[in-house]
């Protein structure tokens, strides 16, 4: 299993349905480095909009990635 299915798995258990579209945005990152962080982030993100927030982030910023601990 790589990776990105596993992310998949993570946001379809804890909030289902909802998460199609942040799904969506996932799969169009092709960066190992950036789906390392994001795997982080998945587990400790306790809503959707917050890892939207975090995703458009990322898209618009390419260099310089929001890491929080």
């Amino acid at each position: 299993m790589c990776l990105k299915e596993a992310i998949d798995l993570v946001l379809l258990t804890k909030f289902g349905k909802k998460s199609k579209g942040v799904i969506k945005k996932i799969n169009q990152i092709d960066n190992l480095k950036k789906f390392k962080i994001l795997k982080k982030q998945v587990i400790k993100v306790k809503n959707l909009k917050e890892l939207e927030r975090k995703l458009n982030f990322k898209n618009t910023h390419s260099k310089k990635m929001k890491i929080t601990h």
